[in-house]
């Protein structure tokens, strides 16, 4: 068994425990998931607030309410599997580069109290 397989392996069962919890408990209604650190200290969105919320929404196919938390999170996750799967495309400068810039630009944004980037944010 190849490096890579193992790793998939070993990446799939939290993946999968986790889609699991995330399921049967709404992050709504249960306060045992993690709080944004970024939020806590700063009271600003990170680029990953709302995502656990628009996990469990897309979960159970509300995938327009969840596409509504964090946009990012559904265009992440498939460039994610892009890089695990071709991994010599994250070596490359301009995708470190292209992440940082549109990470920061998208945290900006949804932090601005002003339509339309109200709807940015979580």
């Amino acid at each position: 068994m190849s490096v890579k397989n193992k790793t998939f392996i070993c990446l799939l069962g939290p993946i999968l425990v986790g889609c699991v919890l995330l399921y049967f408990f709404d992050p709504h209604a249960n306060d045992f998931y993690p709080k944004c650190i970024v939020k806590t200290l700063t009271g600003l969105d990170c680029p990953g607030c709302g995502s656990t919320r628009a996990a469990y929404l897309f979960l159970h196919g509300d995938f327009i309410e969840g596409l509504s938390r964090n946009p990012l999170l559904f265009i992440g996750i498939p460039v994610m599997g892009l890089l695990f799967f071709r991994p010599s495309l994250a070596r490359k400068s301009w995708v470190g580069w292209t992440t940082a810039i549109v990470l920061i630009t998208y945290s900006v944004l949804r932090n601005i109290p002003i339509e339309p980037f109200t709807y940015l944010a979580p």
